[in-house]
């Protein structure tokens, strides 16, 4: 889409009003020029704020009290102030008819006018310029005026969706954070997003299997190059394989406006920072996967499962991503070994560790700590496993 000019196509500034002691003045819209301003779309306007890639066209209008076509001329002030890529036309002239009821006649002004044009591009951004003109006539009398541009900056924000940075999900749980970043300047620049930190954006921190991607934009109306966004969302989610129980994971994602180069986007980002702890014996079917999917893919018994899960009425309709309890924990004391537990459980050392991957490996053996929380998985149904010890040596939770 084609950037949009302020006020149309052609906009005439008028401004100061004549000084007592000059002849010659810029162009306000008083009532008398009322008619003729809403013909060349005047404006009053002294400050303009644009956003980069916006058209600022704007007609500089100056007259002189006496009635030659000739008689005002209009020199720029401050050549050396204006903004990178800003074009000052040749002066022209017009005349406007007005009719003047007191004579009965309509009567001649002619305007002196320069045209301004200013397109602001990338990196100009934040930045404010003072234009000022000084029209004369051949009485060498004058007056001057000045007006502002304020290419506006983007503020990278967040709308606040999230309650909290801090998850403890499960085993294939999902982690769905919905991310919305916007220009909270209120002039719609566009936003993107990417994983890292802002002090090293090209170092990505995310977990092995998660994604950030785009979902949405919410538009508005578009004036320049790089706005036209309400706000954008983002998803960031992830679903923790096993073998990450009992880990912490932090990361931090990363919002920018699409106009910033180079240490810009550091300057003006946001980051968002989280941590995820991964539970252990904690597990989410799959669409489609049952309880029995999941006993199997731990090679555990699926009515061990579903009697630790008293809140699962009918074991064949769970509702997907339910995370499940996979079986009691149980916590470790003095004299436990693995094989000892396994025996105990009616489960076998391998799966012990499989279940419980913080459990550290020496020489090829499972060492397991005094007061240590192990996931067990026993069988409901075996043929030479022994019962599961009760009283004060086993703790089960």
């Amino acid at each position: 889409m084609a950037p949009k000019h302020v006020f149309g196509t052609l906009i005439c500034f008028f401004l100061a009003s004549q000084p007592v002691f000059s002849d010659v003045s810029f162009v306000y819209e008083g009532t008398d020029t009322r008619a003729w301003c809403n013909f060349q779309s005047c404006s009053a306007q002294k400050d303009y704020n644009i956003v980069v890639g916006q058209n600022l066209d704007v007609n500089i209008s100056a007259t002189s009290n006496q009635t030659s076509l000739s008689n005002v001329t209009m020199t720029l002030l401050n050549i050396a102030g204006l903004p990178n890529g800003c074009q000052i036309f040749e002066e022209f002239h017009l005349a406007s008819y007005i009719m003047d009821y007191t004579l009965n006649e309509t009567v001649v002004h002619w305007y002196t006018m320069r045209r301004v044009l200013f397109t602001p591009r990338a990196g100009q951004e934040g930045l404010s310029y003072q234009v000022c003109f000084m029209a004369s006539n051949s009485n060498i009398t004058s007056t001057s005026m000045c007006f502002h541009i304020h290419v506006v900056a983007p503020v990278v924000q967040f709308l606040p969706t999230l309650p909290n940075s801090s998850f403890e999900i499960g085993v294939n749980c999902p982690l769905l954070l919905h991310l919305l970043p916007f220009d909270a300047s209120g002039n719609g620049y566009c936003m993107g997003m990417s994983p890292g930190t802002l002090a090293d954006p090209s170092k990505e921190t995310l977990p092995w299997g998660a994604e950030l991607r785009r979902v949405g934009t919410v538009n508005r109306t578009k004036l320049g190059e790089f706005d036209g966004c309400d706000h954008s969302e983002f998803l960031l989610s992830w679903y923790p394989r096993r073998g990450t129980e009992t880990q912490t994971f932090f990361f931090c994602v990363h919002a920018y406006d699409t106009v910033c180069i180079g240490y810009l986007c550091q300057q003006r980002g946001k980051e968002l920072c989280f941590s995820v702890f991964v539970k252990k014996c904690r597990y989410c079917l799959s669409i489609g996967e049952t309880i029995m999917g999941a006993a199997a893919r731990y090679n555990s018994d699926w009515l061990q499962i579903w009697g630790a899960n008293p809140a699962i009425l009918t074991p064949d309709s769970v509702i997907a991503w339910t995370e499940l309890k996979l079986g009691p924990t149980y916590l470790a004391r003095h004299g436990d070994t693995l094989d000892l537990l396994a025996s105990r459980f009616g489960t076998s050392s391998t799966n012990i560790l499989e279940a419980n991957p913080d459990i550290p490996v020496v020489n090829n053996t499972g060492v397991i700590n005094v007061g240590q929380s192990i996931c067990i998985l026993p069988r409901v149904c075996w043929s030479q496993a022994q019962s599961a010890t009760v009283g004060t040596f086993t703790q089960v939770l």
